[in-house]
């Protein structure tokens, strides 16, 4: 049997270095109320830090109609999520393995859930992501969102839902507490939730300045200085250079330029 030789494994060994690499940053500009219900997600609830892309989208719909978002519940009267906006956002996505039952939904503008979409939709079209591969996720230009804050109070403020038993539920703090259930002829809002400890998130500041949330990574592969992640702004990557410390990143979101990207 002919044994593979040094300079072969050396060069899959790097190309599954490059490929386990590929990041995603999603420019929160123009797509708030979305990265809003991706911060309740992560920091809140705690639901996976790790995203698989499946490039099957026959598989979206299925996932969509176990998250619950394909029941349209925010142009339903009857519920009271709707004055948040008139499109369902899920987090994680529907073009992910972990998305579909027990997402994170939240009602956005249209032109905010188009934003995301189209940013995403973007990144999996150019970024040479693979079906099956895992990839990070960060979030820049987050400042409006409450969630998204370094220390965030993780108390509803009546737009995050989700399905739970048939019914939508008020999203409160983390799984392993109760919820208010919401069945769709019922237009009472519930209680809110109370205050809870939110997950700590890491910072990076990209060679442009701006800084990125991280959400989501490979655990086997986490995002850290030297990698680079792909932008909608570019078409392309930047490369991360600082690990913020987190008494600089405030709750603007931007970074240390200030300056704020248009998706």
């Amino acid at each position: 049997m002919k044994l593979p030789s040094a300079f072969s494994l050396l060069f899959v060994l790097v190309v599954m270095e490059v490929v386990a690499q590929i990041n995603y940053s999603q420019n929160c500009a123009n797509s708030i109320g979305t990265c809003q219900n991706a911060c309740w997600a992560v920091l809140c609830n705690r639901v996976t830090r790790m995203v698989t892309y499946d490039s099957n989208r026959a598989n979206q719909a299925p996932r969509r109609r176990a998250s619950g978002c394909s029941r349209n519940p925010c142009n339903n009267n009857n519920l009271p999520y709707r004055r948040f906006g008139n499109s369902c956002d899920e987090y994680p996505f529907a073009s992910v393995r972990e998305g579909g039952a027990g997402a994170k939904l939240r009602c956005v503008p249209k032109g905010q859930n188009d934003s995301q979409g189209g940013q995403l939709s973007a990144f999996y079209r150019n970024s040479g992501i693979q079906n099956g591969q895992r990839y990070g996720v960060t979030l820049r230009n987050y400042g409006g969102a409450s969630f998204c804050k370094q220390s965030p109070t993780c108390r509803n403020d009546g737009g995050q839902f989700h399905l739970r038993g048939g019914n939508f539920a008020l999203g409160r703090r983390g799984e392993e507490f109760v919820e208010d259930v919401m069945p769709a002829g019922n237009s009472t809002a519930g209680g809110q939730a109370e205050e809870w400890e939110p997950v700590k998130l890491r910072t990076l500041e990209d060679e442009d300045g701006h800084f990125h949330l991280v959400i989501a990574e490979d655990p086997d592969h986490p995002i850290r200085v030297g990698d680079v992640v792909w932008t909608d702004s570019i078409n392309g990557t930047v490369r991360l250079v600082r690990e913020v410390p987190s008494e600089e990143t405030g709750d603007e979101g931007s970074g240390r330029h200030g300056s704020e990207e248009r998706a």
